[in-house]
């Protein structure tokens, strides 16, 4: 993704200790430790626990109908260097001035600073500044926290899905959506 210098820029600004690097097939096991911290995300979206192969298959390709280059795989990281969040979506999807959230996690030991309160502040701006109109992104309805989190930082409801399998469960995804 290009201008994470920009985003890091606007992240020093708000005086954040956390910065944003592009994520790599380099970073599997980073990214699998996070996975494996996050372990409560998988247990309420898939009724599982995070497999051994969450990160490969996080790193893997894109959905067929978008293209690999209108991903975005950010890796937040603290002031060791540490990976201690994933944000991963697509640009132009569903429509070409929306951007698709598909994964924004924090390590549990680092929620409840306002980190993730902070970081996604300044994505929208970084967004808006590249010409993104909205955000989406889609929760599931037993993931109460992650719906609160997203409706505090202003995002609406869009729409609901039909009932679908996630791992083990069957869900309801809330779309929900900001216009920046």
């Amino acid at each position: 993704m290009d201008g994470l210098d920009e985003l890091n820029g606007l992240l020093r600004g708000a005086g954040s200790h956390i910065a944003v690097r592009q994520l790599s097939v380099r970073d599997e096991l980073e990214i699998q430790q996070v996975f494996q911290a996050c372990n409560d995300y998988f247990q309420i979206v898939d009724g599982r626990d995070a497999r051994e192969t969450e990160a490969s298959e996080f790193l893997g390709p894109v959905p067929v109908a978008n293209k690999q280059e209108d991903r975005f795989s950010l890796g937040l990281v603290d002031r060791r260097a540490k990976l201690i969040g994933l944000l991963d979506g697509l640009d132009g999807y569903p429509a070409a001035s929306v951007s698709w959230i598909g994964l924004f996690m924090i390590v549990p030991q680092d929620r409840g600073q306002g980190i993730g309160r902070q970081f996604m502040q300044c994505w929208e701006r970084f967004r808006k500044a590249q010409s993104v109109a909205e955000i989406r992104l889609g929760v599931v309805d037993e993931n109460v926290a992650a719906q609160g989190f997203w409706e505090s930082q202003g995002y609406a409801a869009l729409t609901r899905t039909e009932p679908r399998i996630f791992g083990n469960k069957i869900q309801v995804v809330n779309v929900l959506h900001k216009v920046l």
